[in-house]
């Protein structure tokens, strides 16, 4: 058995009013079911169309996204390893040494301190790679949430290729 279907008010009124029309077209003359059909289409309730939210013009833009550790750690990472030219030689004949140092960070981004935490097994890349990050000038400064754990170092792995 079909559910019967519910008309929206406009086409209810549609529906009426092609009625309407119809019996207007027969002769027949004016009767009281003219002012009920008056009276029906009074009836319809008028639906508004719900006004679409627009900002208001004075309202403060979204607060930016806050930054975490691992945001700021990784925007050190980058900015290390742009910085790092691998030795060719070591690219070439070593490609998959990795040394893994601490890089200490001062509340400004200034770098004040690179140890090595592990090895790349392979001293002269760990003297190159020590050397090359002592000479940056620096990286992102730390949020002021943040600033007390670069001091104390984060940790970045620095590959013998550029990935």
């Amino acid at each position: 058995m079909n559910a019967p279907r519910k008309l929206r008010p406009a086409a209810l009124a549609l529906l009426v009013l092609a009625a309407g029309a119809a019996r207007a077209d027969d002769d027949a003359p004016a009767s009281s079911d003219d002012a009920g059909l008056g009276q029906l289409l009074d009836s319809i309730p008028d639906i508004e169309q719900p006004a679409a939210e627009q900002p208001a013009e004075d309202a403060a833009p979204p607060p930016p996204r806050e930054v975490t550790f691992s945001d700021y750690v990784r925007s050190v990472r980058q900015a290390v390893l742009a910085a790092w030219e691998p030795p060719a030689k070591f690219a070439r004949k070593h490609p998959g040494l990795v040394a893994r140092v601490l890089v200490q960070v001062d509340a400004n981004g200034g770098i004040t301190e690179v140890a090595m935490v592990r090895s790349s097994g392979e001293p002269k890349f760990d003297k190159a790679v020590l050397k090359a990050l002592a000479a940056l000038p620096g990286v992102p400064a730390p949020p002021p949430a943040y600033r007390d754990d670069a001091a104390h170092g984060l940790v970045v792995d620095v590959p013998a290729r550029k990935r």
